[in-house]
């Protein structure tokens, strides 16, 4: 009895060892407070803020990348450990017999089983090949978020220097009209009282539009500070030299469709339709059986018997239709949405093409001509002021509607670069080359 006793508590000793030593630790790793998380900003360079820094702060520090991120770790850490095969399971314990023939009184026996699945279906290489595709997936998604985060800066940056130089026009403006606002106070009983009201009404308005425009500059910046994850000062050093040159010519809508092929969403929508076929294998490879071990001993009366049975299930009922039901319909759900997304790429290439061509054509009316007229009134008002034939209120005026026009030059030029980014981000690839770009986020730099 007393071997018996320390056979069965060395057998389950070893085991409790060997389970307890194969698993993971857990270390709580909390938030810190609220309080201490306040002020915790990235540490910024001193250097000077450019298209690339913004770039990279982008790659770096932006919310949605970092998420993207997130998931790519998640999914790569479980694709790097292979599927394990089944845990053993161990079963010992006494038997006691009571009132059986020709056993005398009660006696007491020791049984132990042992049971161990064996996967013959293929199903540990199929998940492995699932969180590879999924991982890669992952990975896909991580980098079509950054080249999706970088195009939308390329037009929040133009919308930027073209916010910037309107406030400049405005704020000249402003000191034009005050200065005639000035002059016609100074003339005092010799002017009229009409024309300084007029005047001093002119210029009022004038600096409530520049102070205006001031502050969209700040939403501007901060909207390009909130996209790079950093700080609005910093970026309040942007150069603005990043107004490109427009092209004479727009490109033909046949080469734009077919650089589709390499849209950031179609990638990521083939990467899905991948994951959908190796889910769907693993189902199948689900139906089939596995090879059940089973091992039994028993020690009665001095007497041991070693049982090795095999089993398996009999798929006659559940052959896992219901989950091959499913991942048939997602894969065919996918199927349907990559064909609905390039049909609706081609259309809203087709649009802002369309839409780029028209403003193009009312920046192109306005651009050069407007400079030659502002030159030729400039020059006539100044000697028609100087011969006294028109008066100061007349050209206040004349130069009020001339700074209309710039406005409306400068309008129609933001109009022609932002139809340039919604064409950009319709091919989901750069298309104007601005001053000092950096290129598009690269598979070896979203790490």
């Amino acid at each position: 009895m007393n071997d018996l006793n320390l056979l069965q508590s060395r057998v389950l000793a070893v085991f409790l060892a060997c389970g307890i030593t194969a698993c993971a630790s857990y270390e709580p790793r909390p938030l810190p407070d609220w309080s201490a998380s306040i002020g915790m900003a990235a540490t910024e360079s001193k250097e000077e803020f450019t298209f690339a820094s913004a770039v990279a702060w982008l790659l770096e520090h932006n919310e949605r990348l970092a998420v993207a991120r997130g998931r790519w770790a998640a999914a790569r850490a479980l694709a790097a450990e292979p599927t394990p095969l089944a845990n053993p399971t161990l079963g010992i314990g006494p038997v006691f017999l009571s009132g059986v023939p020709s056993v005398p009184g009660s006696e007491q026996a020791l049984e132990g089983v042992l049971g161990w699945v064996l996967p013959l279906s293929g199903l540990r290489g199929a998940t492995d090949a699932l969180h590879e595709a999924r991982a890669q997936a992952a990975h896909i998604d991580a980098i079509v978020v950054a080249r999706q985060e970088y195009l939308a800066l390329r037009g929040e940056l133009l919308a930027l220097a073209v916010q910037i130089e309107r406030a400049r026009q405005m704020k000249q403006a402003h000191n034009v009209l005050q200065a005639f606002a000035d002059q016609q106070r100074a003339l005092g009983a010799v002017g009229s009282s009409m024309d300084l009201h007029l005047a001093e009404l002119a210029a009022m308005a004038a600096g409530s539009k520049a102070a205006g425009h001031e502050a969209l500059v700040l939403i501007s910046q901060g909207v390009v500070a909130r996209r790079c994850g950093a700080s609005v000062d910093r970026v309040a050093g942007l150069p603005v030299r990043i107004v490109p040159k427009l092209p004479d010519q727009i490109v033909s809508t046949a080469v734009l469709i077919t650089a589709l092929e390499q849209h950031p969403d179609l990638v990521a929508l083939r990467a899905d339709y991948d994951v959908a076929e190796r889910d769907l294998r693993r189902e199948v490879r689900k139906q089939y059986p596995d090879l059940a071990l089973d091992g039994g001993y028993e020690r009665e009366n001095g007497t041991s018997r070693l049982a090795l049975p095999l089993g398996f299930e009999l798929p006659v009922f559940d052959t896992n239709q219901q989950a091959i039901a499913q991942a048939e319909a997602r894969r065919a759900a996918l199927r349907q949405r990559y064909d609905l997304r390039v049909q609706a790429l081609q259309q809203e290439v087709v649009l802002a093409r369309e839409v780029l061509l028209r403003e193009f054509a009312r920046y192109q009316a306005l651009d050069g001509k407007l400079n030659r007229l502002v030159m030729a009134i400039r020059s006539s008002v100044d000697t028609l002021v100087d011969a006294e034939r028109m008066s100061r209120r007349e050209r206040a005026e004349i130069y009020r509607r001339v700074f209309e026009a710039q406005d409306a030059e400068l309008d129609a030029r933001d109009a022609v670069l932002q139809s340039w980014n919604s064409l950009e981000r319709a091919c989901g690839a750069p298309l104007l080359n601005l001053p000092g770009q950096p290129s598009a986020p690269t598979e070896e730099e979203i790490k």
